[in-house]
């Protein structure tokens, strides 16, 4: 039997997966969405029986309806342990958040999309009593694998055994994969490999590339940097388009040099991978896997790329959010996070993890290489004073995304800086229905005699799928408040920059606005400064 556990029943419909759809399979899958559905020792038993097949969202136990007395990352250990015990139980990780696929023996791990894509034909293989995973893999096609390290070692044995003399001047960096057998193609060249190992499970992440361009890239200034195609567990991701855009993107003396990605495949193979757009970028070039390939490269005169053009050269790289992301209001969350923290200097556990993701994962610093961003101006403690008269107001946060860093800076500013009377709805919003969040706001609102909301404008996860403003949930929330008392002040606190979105609030009785910074607005040297006086 096949468990997909997955919390999202929404991100299964994008991708095509029904319940009607489920149903047609009912014999062989079980979708799982809920942790109450398996919370019993017989419902344990029974998924954790031989021959079973576990696909695990990585993410099932950070949702609130799904919290387990176990740390999420001890939970999939667990999983790991078990299926390594026991060699005919199968897990796959997944996640919007990967980028990469990797298999050992009865574990693998695979993005969100490549999953859904390939779910039915291994379905329909697990039928037929051949359930291997690689079909989750790489779909019904899943010797790709086996063809190019095929086409790899015929490249290999007939790379050529000369070494080529380089100009004593000329400084070149060729990067290596334990597939390769390439040994001396520049007498003068620095070499370097790419290894993997457990710490990054088996995979190529953002991480371990972000790793790679600050400890090859950071010091040493190269001509001309040579990386191959194929890296990694899985020469099908075709790391070495990704591993490029990272040293594009990522301010080391190197992020201009010409790049070439020696390969032994055609550019139909890689059309469709998702960072085939770099080699549209002006000098990243997709070169034979031959040491004459090499030699013409640098020969080769190339106009110099200097640093005003790189943002317009990237721009035509085409690159979508993570999928872990529901949108740009995802994005701008987590960005202005960032940015509002390191001005203030307020800091937890989720200000630290989301400060990571912006300086390694490719898709923010692909974005802060289109959208050049200014440095975050320290704010002054004395700036950060609130004067108010009479007696001391009491301010409410309300936010379903306050855990994530928000409520630690409001802390900050509102509490450690002026002692003011700070609370926040710590309600879980996950498992409540609109109707149910809007009367909690309004019970605390009147219960605590609260004075000042602050208020974010989508509060519930239909709040972005719907066409109707007038049923969002933090619109509904603004007009109650201002139709128990009118004098309680409320801050409206959004990603929406939408004129008809900010008309509205303001239309039903808004007393300002804060838009959470997105990266766009980061060009501005100001904003965060002006944003947070506000």
């Amino acid at each position: 039997m096949i468990y997909l556990i997955d919390d999202k029943s929404n991100r299964q419909l994008d991708y095509g997966w029904s319940k009607q759809r489920f149903q047609q399979y009912s014999d062989i899958i079980m979708p799982i969405y809920l942790y109450k559905e398996i919370e019993s020792k017989s419902a344990k038993e029974e998924l954790f029986s031989n021959k079973n097949i576990v696909l695990f969202h990585e993410s099932f136990f950070d949702n609130t309806l799904n919290r387990h007395s176990k740390d999420a990352i001890v939970i999939r250990n667990k999983l790991r342990e078990f299926s390594n015990l026991n060699k005919n139980f199968k897990v796959i990780f997944f996640s919007g958040s990967k980028n990469s696929r990797a298999l050992n023996n009865n574990i693998g791990h695979v993005p969100v999309d490549i999953l859904y894509q390939n779910l039915d034909i291994f379905i329909q293989k697990t039928r037929l009593d051949d359930s291997d995973l690689r079909y989750l893999l790489f779909g019904e096609n899943y010797k790709v694998e086996e063809n190019l390290l095929n086409k790899l070692q015929k490249a290999n044995d007939s790379i050529e055994d000369s070494i080529i003399q380089t100009p004593p001047d000329s400084r070149n960096l060729i990067a290596l994969t334990l597939q390769d057998e390439i040994e001396t193609v520049f007498e003068n060249a620095i070499y370097e490999t790419f290894y993997t190992d457990k710490k990054y499970d088996l995979e190529i992440t953002d991480d371990y590339l972000s790793e790679k361009t600050v400890e090859w890239f950071a010091e040493n200034k190269y001509d001309n940097i040579f990386i191959p195609l194929c890296f990694g567990p899985i020469l099908s991701d075709y790391n070495g388009l990704r591993f490029a855009l990272h040293i594009r993107c990522s301010e080391t003396p190197n992020r201009l040099k010409n790049i070439f990605i020696y390969s032994f495949v055609n550019y139909e193979d890689i059309i469709d991978n998702d960072y085939f757009d770099v080699l549209k970028t002006k000098n990243i070039h997709l070169i034979d896997y031959s040491k004459i390939a090499f030699q013409n490269s640098i020969e080769t005169q190339h106009e110099i790329l200097r640093l005003e053009e790189l943002p317009q050269e990237i721009k035509k790289v085409k690159l979508n959010p993570p999928r872990n992301y529901e949108g740009n209001h995802s994005i701008a969350n987590e960005w202005a996070i960032y940015r509002w923290s390191s001005a203030i200097r307020a800091n937890d556990d989720e200000i630290e993890s989301i400060t990571s993701k912006v300086n390694n994962q490719i898709y923010f610093k692909y974005l802060n290489t289109i959208f050049p961003k200014s440095e975050v101006r320290a704010f002054p403690k004395e700036k950060l004073k609130i004067k108010h008269s009479g007696q001391q107001p009491k301010i409410l946060y309300i936010d379903d995304e306050a855990e994530k860093g928000w409520y630690e800076i409001f802390c900050t500013i509102l509490e450690d800086n002026n002692k003011l009377d700070f609370q926040y709805l710590d309600e879980e919003f996950n498992n409540r229905t609109r109707d149910e969040i809007i009367q909690l706001s309004i019970d605390k609102i009147k219960k605590d005699n609260i004075d000042v909301v602050i208020l974010d404008f989508r509060l519930h996860p239909d709040d972005f799928n719907t066409s109707n403003i007038s049923e969002v949930t933090g619109l509904r929330i603004l007009s109650k408040i201002k139709g128990h008392n009118p004098g309680i002040q409320v801050i409206i606190f959004s990603a929406t920059n939408k004129v008809w979105n900010l008309q509205s609030l303001q239309d039903a009785g808004a007393d300002g606005f804060i838009v959470k910074e997105s990266p766009i607005d980061s060009i501005n040297n100001n904003f965060t400064f002006q944003v947070i006086s506000s």
